[in-house]
């Protein structure tokens, strides 16, 4: 049994016969002004997300989805992972939803492992910047990524809320985080506390904001030095991908 939902930004798939979720990146739409809205660097976080989950499982414990294609569809890049057994931690019934349980399991569970991981480049794994959505949305730049002389960048989730842990239905127990899209290394205050408070509770520093931004603002691409290209059919086509994984449906 196949279910699909769609968004402003992407398309998903919960296939629990094939055992699979794909999300998709969706065609440009026009806004109520006739605007044409395409959502930024939309393919290029599908593939991120791809590379960081298998990154994540091959260097650390911290449970994530197993990453098994990106492929285009259609001519849309999509991403497909194994299929979660589970409830996001928003959807828990209120007696599981224990909000000192997840702090406690983020600061002893995960961001340890993240902050032992790091890196002299700023940025994705494959060399892009993609900050956390409160950095770039409504005003995304082309900031690029840049070096220093020691490993002073750690490894940040992105968007740790609470509706990217996949619990236990009936213990509550983290089973998996979701949603790697905007993870990169950055500096540890780029990951903000989502995790503390529900999505709708969910209120960023505009003071904070502008200190991310004006730290990102130190490496902007010139447009002779445009390296945020689309990517390619033979350029997806190169990474790696699991041979045994189900065929899409």
């Amino acid at each position: 049994m196949a279910v699909e939902e769609e968004s402003q930004e992407r398309r998903y798939r919960w296939d629990t016969h094939a055992n699979t979720f794909t999300k998709m990146e969706i065609p440009p739409w026009a806004n109520s002004r006739g605007v044409l809205i395409r959502p930024w660097r939309s393919q290029q976080r599908l593939i991120n997300e791809f590379l960081t989950l298998d990154f994540i499982s091959s260097n650390t414990t911290i449970p994530v989805p197993k990453p098994l294609r990106l492929e285009f569809l259609d001519g849309h890049l999509s991403l497909t992972t194994e299929l979660i057994d589970g409830v996001i931690f928003d959807d828990l019934p209120p007696h599981l939803q224990s909000t000192s349980y997840l702090d406690e399991y983020v600061r002893t569970e995960v961001l340890p492992q993240l902050r032992a991981l790091r890196s002299n480049s700023l940025g994705t794994t494959n060399g892009l910047v993609i900050p956390p959505r409160r950095v770039f949305d409504p005003n995304p730049k082309d900031w690029q990524s840049r070096t220093s002389a020691v490993d002073e960048y750690t490894l940040i989730h992105g968007d740790l809320a609470q509706h990217n842990f996949m619990c236990d239905r009936d213990t509550g127990e983290v089973k998996a985080i979701i949603d790697w899209e905007y993870a990169g290394f950055y500096p540890d205050y780029f990951e903000a506390c989502y995790w503390h408070h529900p999505y709708y509770e969910k209120e960023d520093d505009p003071a904070e904001v502008e200190k991310l931004r004006n730290f990102l603002d130190q490496c902007l691409c010139t447009d002779s030095e445009q390296k945020c290209l689309l990517p390619t059919d033979s350029q997806v086509a190169s990474l790696p991908t699991d041979p045994s994984a189900p065929a899409l449906l």
